[in-house]
């Protein structure tokens, strides 16, 4: 076995490292994602459209007995918001989401208005209206989750409205009556809209089916309401459309709602009502043709589904329905109808493949037959119901072909029908793909190679390809996690997050230049403290070389400061400082050619230092150090309303021109967060868990869950050898396996679940008050006056409670990665045992005794994990060794079970309430902070007392001497979490009932800045 250093090691890691633990995590597909910069997100837009219907403005919503006032509007957007922003959807562009969330917040808005009445109805219609509307836009289609159908989301648009309609009336017949309006309109949306067409008879079976299953009792309102949708005037179906959908409503109608004969007389009296209604009574060809093929309908629907009727009850039964409708119209046919359909036989259909399972590229025939059509013509329809998508070459023959060009489980779905009948019949086919050439390992070995030149994005593609090919194939979905783990840093989200929220301005789109310095530029040190005020003029520095001399006669004296670390020296003896604008060294005091310089001279036989003839050499506080770089990623220029940054801040040149000087970069940063998030931080975070933390994450995660234990890939030598240079060498190679993966998911994770803790609360607090020159004295003065005029953060709600469904989400997450982490621990510890995995190359690496150490750390971060995750799953603290906190064995610092000296903390709490609200954690008002100050007159050595702070002077009076501002801080708050410590409460001031009162900053005299700061704050 090879002997070598520790480095060697690094070098075998290093190309891992590259492609694993680089970039951030991953990111949901952008189109599901809002671009800041495009303008009102999506659930502005949809709101503000169900403000414009609601006001009236909207010919489609006018309603003649109704009319909304504008703040009756107002209260129901601003409520339909709440409910969004609570549910964790403001930044979401899934308007299956989005739009049930807003009619919930509808229902609220109705429910808290006493005076809406009878204008509920036209609420709920109206949002029905506009809900469907807006997810009827051509450009909005698509906007749904991952898997969600356009039809399933106009039938879980249409069911939320019934369902929050029946809730919000009492009166059965008012719920008869808004459930009506609701299915009507929710039919008629469909039935007008173009956009809704090719899926017009799915959609509104969703929306039937799915209405009588939340609002049971009602329906009756609910197919009456659907077929008057279906036949109302300004529809853009044909007379068969309507036919199709009224027959599909019959359908949807007796499937939801019972299969007695109550139930179908009940949905075919709606049914008919609704006919005569909108078309006509007597003998009116038009109401016949609609009422038969109601009858038809009704007949198959009983027959396909085996309800308990004959042919002769389904006559009776819809010839007493219609008759009780209108009398007037013809009947006779029904029975005619009923018994064609009754008589009629069901295609006897087969389908075939023309192979089972395909190994080698090429086309596979699909073949339905129907054996007894007797000269009657079948008519086919073929759909795709599982696998991989492929195109059919027909959907309507009876023969169709397709070409797979992935491996993996394929079926199918053909229904016939007799052209001119009324039965269908369905089958299935099915056959497996499992390519048995080496396409993958092609894709695989192409990756591989864009590796070794570092082309990351072609790479990606590669293995991406390569996994399309074959799903199963574990080298494939080994290399593919690896590099969407890397890709996630520059998914247009992530681009978008960096560029424009945080304000970096070459942030790359590309991998390749993220492993570059293209998008990071030089940005310059000062020297602090070296040099007094800029108008001092009589205080300067020369800069310049210390330089030995060859000579033993010179004895100079040199006093200087390192250029960039920033410490000083001194030199005696046969040295001489030589002023260079390129020199190590700043001195104001030195020998030079045998003649003393100081900054100011004390004697006729000194010189100023001005007088060396080194001008361009001379250095202040305000200059920058061209020798002392750091490179960061490039910021945008500041904007307009900073536009004086560059000239007040420690830079070296003027206006755009300006270099920044990195003592500044952090304030460029924060002027470019506040220009990003001017109305606080809410949407940045959303930005980063629907970006970096998103759906393509959660993806990889599966993928590397997917993987079995054994899996794992070699990573070629000179891959290896492509990073850590051609002296690397190993006697076998380095396998990577789901151990290292799943360390990185558990990473990922548990950052993740972090985040979205922090996004379970509100961070959203307007920061246009800092949209001035703050770092001035001018604009920090200008931009308090404006914070004073704005609420205080306790009155905003900052840090107030935002979601207890992300806060769930953030728990399920970290348990997540506790599994991930024990699963990665167990895995390293059997690798370790296992020759040519990353973990065994530890044994040649390290000793005896650390290797065995390394195997004790990685059981101690499983036993960790373990009690981490049976704390939460319980809801049981767990109990942390202060003692522990400097270092030690993992075991000795966290424990599950109770030991003395171990602190109890409850994590779960942390997730199953808003504990970190500053409102409740501290004591406060509706307005802000309680705060205290001393009792300096009730103040002992055994304690300090406490008092209100008292109210802010008048102008003109003098201030009160405090000390100190004080918050009170709720005991009980605390130890819903953790046990306060004895000696720490001994420490601090308390009230009566155990509370303790915490300083905010210096305990001293406060100024009346502090003063004013406090007032506002309460």
């Amino acid at each position: 076995m090879c002997k070598k250093s520790g480095a060697r090691f690094l070098a075998a890691l290093v190309c891992t490292a590259l492609i694993v633990f680089s970039g951030c995590p991953n990111v949901t597909d952008p189109a599901k994602k809002p671009d800041p910069a495009a303008g009102p997100t999506l659930v502005d837009q949809v709101i503000e459209e169900l403000g414009t219907a609601l006001s009236g403005s909207s010919a489609s919503a006018r309603s003649a007995r109704v009319a909304l006032s504008a703040d009756t509007v107002d209260a129901i957007k601003a409520a339909a918001r709440t409910k969004i922003e609570k549910d964790g959807l403001s930044s979401s562009v899934e308007l299956d989401k989005i739009l049930p969330s807003m009619i919930e917040g509808v229902k609220e808005a109705v429910d808290a208005d006493t005076n809406l009445g009878t204008k509920a109805s036209f609420v709920f219609e109206t949002t029905a209206r506009s809900a469907l509307s807006s997810l009827g836009k051509d450009d909005r289609k698509t906007k749904l989750s991952s898997g969600i159908k356009l039809e399933a989301a106009v039938g879980t648009i249409a069911s939320v409205t019934v369902k929050v309609s029946v809730e919000s009336v009492s009166s059965e017949d008012d719920k008869a009556a808004i459930v009506l309006a609701v299915s009507r309109v929710s039919v008629q949306v469909v039935a007008a809209n173009p956009v809704y067409a090719p899926v017009a008879d799915v959609a509104v079976k969703a929306v039937v089916t799915k209405s009588v299953e939340k609002a049971p009792g009602f329906t009756a309102a609910i197919v009456k309401g659907a077929v008057e949708g279906a036949l109302a005037t300004g529809s853009t179906l044909s007379d068969d459309g309507k036919k199709s959908i009224v027959t599909a409503t019959v359908e949807a109608a007796i499937i939801a709602g019972g299969s007695d004969q109550a139930a179908v007389s009940l949905v075919v009296t709606a049914s008919t009502t609704a006919v005569v209604a909108e078309i006509g009574t007597g003998a009116d060809q038009d109401t016949t043709t609609y009422v038969l093929e109601i009858a038809k309908q009704v007949t198959v629907t009983v027959e396909e589904k085996s309800i308990e009727l004959t042919g002769a009850d389904v006559a009776s039964v819809i010839t007493a329905a219609v008759i009780a409708a209108d009398d007037t119209i013809v009947t006779s046919g029904i029975a005619v109808v009923v018994t064609e359909v009754t008589s009629e036989q069901y295609p006897a259909l087969t389908a075939n493949s023309s192979v089972a399972k395909l190994i080698t590229s090429g086309p596979v025939t699909l073949t339905a037959t129907v054996t007894n059509a007797d000269g009657k013509t079948p008519v086919y329809s073929w759909v795709q119901t599982s696998g991989p998508t492929v195109a059919l070459s027909s959907s309507t023959a009876a023969s169709v072909t397709l070409t797979p060009a992935v491996s993996g489980e394929y079926s199918f779905k053909v229904t016939a029908q007799f052209q001119g009948g009324f039965k269908k019949s369905e089958a299935s086919v099915s056959f497996t793909v499992a390519f048995t050439d080496n396409a993958v390992a092609k894709k695989v070995a192409e990756g591989i190679g864009f590796l070794k030149t570092q082309d990351f994005d072609a790479a990606l593609s590669s293995f991406e390809a390569a996994y399309t090919l074959d799903k199963s194939n574990n080298e494939a979905v080994f290399w593919a996690a690896m590099l969407k783990l890397v890709s996630v840093s520059v998914d247009p989200d992530t681009v978008s997050l960096m560029k424009d929220r945080i304000g970096v301005a070459r942030y790359p789109s590309k991998m390749n230049d993220v492993f570059s310095d293209t998008w990071f530029v030089p940005y310059y040190h000062t020297k602090w403290g070296m040099v007094p005020a800029a108008d001092d003029e009589d205080y300067v520095y020369v800069r310049g070389n210390v330089v030995s001399l060859d000579s033993s006669s010179v004895n100079n004296y040199i006093s200087v400061r390192n250029v960039q670390d920033n410490y000083y020296s001194s030199y005696s003896g046969a040295f001489e400082f030589v002023p260079s604008e390129e020199g190590k060294w700043y001195s104001d005091y030195f020998v030079y050619n045998g003649v003393r310089y100081t900054s100011q001279p004390y004697s006729s036989d000194q010189k100023s230092i001005r007088e060396c003839g080194a001008t361009i050499f001379y250095t202040n506080g305000m200059k920058l150090n061209p020798l002392s770089s750091q490179l960061l990623p490039e910021l945008k220029a500041a904007p307009d309303w900073a536009s004086s940054f560059l000239s007040a801040s420690n830079v070296c040149g003027d206006g755009v021109d300006g270099k920044i000087s990195s003592s500044s970069y952090f304030e460029l940063l924060m002027i470019n967060l506040i220009s990003g998030n001017p109305d606080g931080l809410n949407a940045m975070i959303d930005s980063v868990l629907a970006g970096p933390f998103g759906e393509r994450l959660d993806s990889v995660v599966s993928l590397i869950d997917a993987l079995p234990d054994s899996a794992s890939v070699e990573v070629p030598i000179d891959l290896i050898q492509a990073y850590a240079g051609s002296s690397f060498q190993s006697e076998f190679p380095i396998t990577i396996r789901k151990a290292e993966l799943k360390a990185v998911s558990a990473s990922l994770q548990m950052t993740k679940s972090f985040i979205q803790l922090i996004a379970s609360y509100n961070l959203n607090y307007p920061l246009a008050f800092a949209k001035n020159a703050f770092w001035t004295d001018d604009g920090a003065k200008t931009a308090m006056e404006a914070l004073f005029n704005q609420d205080n953060p306790v009155k905003a709600g900052f840090m107030g409670d935002r979601s207890q469904d992300t806060r769930n989400a953030s728990k399920a997450t970290l348990l997540a990665a506790m599994d991930d982490m024990q699963d990665a621990a167990n895995l390293f510890l059997s690798d370790m045992e296992t020759d040519g995995t990353i973990a065994s190359t530890y044994r040649e690496q390290l000793s005896a005794e650390a290797y065995a150490e390394l195997k004790n750390f990685a059981g101690q971060l499983k036993t960790v994990s373990e009690a981490v995750e049976t704390s939460l799953r319980n809801n049981n603290p767990l109990y942390f060794n202060t003692a522990a906190m400097n270092g030690g064995d993992l075991t000795t610092l966290v424990s599950a079970t109770s030991k003395d000296g171990y602190l109890p903390i409850n994590f779960s709490k942390l997730y199953t309430t808003d504990i970190l609200n500053p409102a409740k954690l501290l004591e406060s008002t509706t307005e802000g902070f309680k705060l205290y100050t001393v009792d300096v007159e009730n103040s002992s050595e055994d304690g300090l007392a406490m008092m209100d702070l008292p109210a802010l002077p008048a102008e003109g009076e003098e201030y009160p001497e405090l000390m100190g501002l004080w918050v009170k801080v709720q005991k009980a708050r605390v130890e819903e979490v953790a046990t306060i410590p004895s000696d720490f409460l001994e420490q601090m001031p308390l009230d009566s009932s155990g509370n303790f009162y915490i300083p905010i900053g210096s305990t001293e005299m406060v100024d009346p800045t502090m003063y004013f700061i406090a007032d506002w704050m309460r």
